[in-house]
C-alpha cells in the first residue's frame, strides 16, 4: 500500500516539474520579446549613435537573460535531481517499512493461527466433554425413564386388576339388582292384577247400581207423569174457544163508558190528601228539594220515619227487614 502511494507521489511531482519548466521557458521568451520590442522602440526614437548604443544594450540584455535562464534551469534541474534522490530514498524507506510491516503481519498471522488451532483444540475438547456429559445424562434419563415405565406398568397392572374386580362386583351387584327388580316386578304385577280385579268388580257393581238407578228413575218418571196427567185432568177448564171474548171489554171499562161525567169517576190510586198524611212523603219532598234524596242519609231518614199504615212483614224487602 505504501509503495503505491510513493509511486503516485513521484508521478505527481514529475508532472508538476514539467509544468514548472514549461512555464519558466514561456516567461523568459515573453520577457526577451518585451525587451527587444522596447529596444527597437527606443532606437526608432533616438536614431544614429543612440541606436547603436541601444543595440549593444539589447545584446547585453539578451546575453544576461540567456545566462540567467541557464542558471535558473541549472538550479531547477539540480533541485529536481535532489528531490528525485530524496524521493528515491523515501521510496526505499517505504519499501523497507512495508517489508517490516509485512514480516510483522506474517508473525501476527502465525500467532493468530496458533491461537486459532489452540482454540479449536480447546473447543473440540469441550465438545467431547459435553458429548460425554450429554451421553451420561441421556443414559441416566433413559435409566430413569425405564424405571418410570416399569413403575407405570406395575401401576397399570394393578389398575387393570382393580378395574376387573370392580367390574365383577358391578356385574354381581347388577345381577342382584336385576333379580330384586324381577321379584319386585312380579310382586307389583300381582298387586296390579289384584287391583285390576278389584276395580273391575267395583265397575261391575257401579254398573249394576247405575242400571238399577236408571230403572228407578224411569219408574219415578212414569209415576210423576201419571200424577201430572191426573192433576191436569182434575184442573182442566171445560170451555169452548172464544177469541172474541178475550178481546171484549171488562165490567170496569164498561162501567166507565156508561158514566156521563168522566171527571167524577171513581179513583183507583192515591189522592193528594192521602199522600200528605204520610210523613215519609213529606220527608222525601224536603230531601228532593235539597238534592239529597239519592244519598245514604236520605235512605236512613226514610227508614227511621214510621209510615201512615204499618205494612205487613211479608211485604218488606230484605234491606227493609234489616
Amino acid at each position: 500500500m505504501l509503495d503505491k502511494r510513493s509511486k503516485s507521489l513521484f508521478c505527481a511531482w514529475d508532472k508538476a516539474r514539467k509544468t514548472f519548466l514549461a512555464d519558466a521557458r514561456k516567461t523568459l521568451s515573453q520577457s526577451v520579446k518585451q525587451q527587444a520590442a522596447s529596444a527597437q522602440t527606443a532606437a526608432d526614437k533616438c536614431g544614429g549613435y543612440s541606436s547603436y548604443r541601444w543595440m549593444l544594450s539589447f545584446v547585453l540584455c539578451l546575453l544576461l537573460l540567456r545566462n540567467a535562464e541557464s542558471a535558473l534551469l541549472l538550479r531547477v534541474l539540480r533541485a529536481c535531481t535532489i528531490f528525485q534522490a530524496v524521493l528515491s530514498y523515501v521510496m526505499r524507506y517505504c519499501r523497507l517499512k512495508c517489508l517490516a510491516l509485512q514480516h510483522e503481519l506474517h508473525n501476527e498471522l502465525k500467532v493468530l493461527r496458533c491461537e486459532k488451532y489452540v482454540q479449536e483444540a480447546m473447543d473440540a475438547i469441550e465438545a467431547d466433554a459435553e458429548q460425554q456429559a450429554l451421553a451420561g445424562k441421556q443414559e441416566e434419563e433413559a435409566r430413569q425413564l425405564h424405571s418410570r415405565l416399569q413403575h407405570n406398568k406395575q401401576q397399570l397392572t394393578l389398575y387393570h386388576k382393580a378395574q376387573e374386580a370392580a367390574r365383577a362386583e358391578a356385574q354381581a351387584a347388577a345381577a342382584l339388582q336385576a333379580e330384586e327388580e324381577a321379584a319386585q316386578a312380579l310382586l307389583q304385577s300381582q298387586l296390579n292384577q289384584e287391583r285390576v280385579n278389584f276395580r273391575q268388580a267395583e265397575a261391575a257393581t257401579k254398573e249394576q247400581l247405575r242400571a238399577k238407578k236408571a230403572v228407578m228413575l224411569l219408574c219415578e218418571e212414569q209415576q210423576r207423569t201419571a200424577r201430572l196427567d191426573r192433576l191436569r185432568a182434575e184442573v182442566q177448564v171445560h170451555v169452548e174457544a172464544d177469541p172474541e171474548r178475550a178481546m171484549a171489554a171488562t165490567a170496569a171499562s164498561s162501567a166507565q163508558e156508561a158514566s156521563h161525567n168522566p171527571a167524577f169517576a171513581s179513583v183507583t190510586g192515591y189522592t193528594t190528601e192521602t199522600l200528605l198524611k204520610d210523613k215519609r212523603f213529606k220527608v222525601l219532598e224536603a230531601l228532593r228539594q235539597q238534592s239529597l234524596h239519592n244519598t245514604g242519609y236520605a235512605k236512613q231518614a226514610l227508614l227511621a220515619v214510621s209510615p201512615l199504615t204499618i205494612p205487613r212483614r211479608d211485604t218488606l224487602t230484605t234491606s227493609a227487614k234489616d
